[in-house]
């Protein structure tokens, strides 16, 4: 009877796992990152902290311009504290030319995510959120991972 209870535990936590997210959309990665309630850092600037996730790590950085990096793709993060000190509201309006364009707004905080594609089947990502902005190029299999990791910086 343990072995069938056991068996039956084990294929469902196999069954329920966790979504990969190169079969995610670009919107349903957002608004999960962005709705978590995770209040973590683990870098640490005059003015603001952040959060890398696992594999991404500072490569250089000067105030409030930073180039982070992991084993394929560089990150160039730039936080914009006057518009944060001002509470300036940047309106973004969804432009129709690109590949794909999405305002952002969560509670009090407010960007978008603009994807063009560029040469050579590369992809230039730009995320703007939370008074800080990440501009990353990419391939087409690894969107979705850029944009999850660059939102869960930014948030």
């Amino acid at each position: 009877m343990k072995k069938k209870v056991m068996l039956i535990i084990m294929m469902l936590f196999l069954i329920v796992g966790c979504t990969p997210i190169n079969k995610m959309n670009y919107e349903d990665i957002i608004n999960k990152v962005v709705t978590s309630k995770y209040d973590i850092a683990n870098q640490f600037r005059t003015g603001y902290k952040y959060y890398t996730p696992k594999g991404i790590a500072p490569i250089n950085g000067n105030d409030f311009n930073e180039i982070l990096g992991s084993s394929t793709t560089n990150y160039y993060f730039y936080v914009d504290v006057v518009s944060y000190y001002n509470r300036a509201i940047e309106e973004y309006e969804v432009d129709d030319n690109a590949f794909y364009s999405k305002k952002i707004s969560y509670e009090e905080k407010f960007g978008y995510l603009e994807i063009n594609k560029q040469e050579n089947n590369k992809y230039l990502i730009e995320i703007m959120y939370n008074y800080a902005k990440i501009e990353v190029i990419v391939d087409s299999n690894k969107i979705n991972e850029a944009i999850t990791n660059s939102i869960v910086i930014l948030s």
